[in-house]
């Protein structure tokens, strides 16, 4: 894990040292420039920056990620 973008969604480096943006599934975290969304966007960097993740990528969401 790389990167934290806002509340849901993160950057994680592959293998193969390929970045890939990621959206997580099922949370519904305010989007930039919205209150709270700073607090959102600390508190996921928490959980996971700089973490060893596994993801399992079903589909693309509307924004292509």
């Amino acid at each position: 894990m790389v990167g934290v973008s806002d509340g849901d969604t993160i950057t994680i480096l592959d293998r193969a040292k390929v970045q890939h943006k990621t959206r997580l599934s099922g949370i519904d975290a305010p989007e930039r420039k919205q209150p709270f969304s700073d607090k959102s966007k600390e508190n996921l960097s928490k959980l996971v920056f700089d973490k060893t993740v596994e993801a399992h990528c079903q589909n693309k969401d509307r924004y292509g990620w």
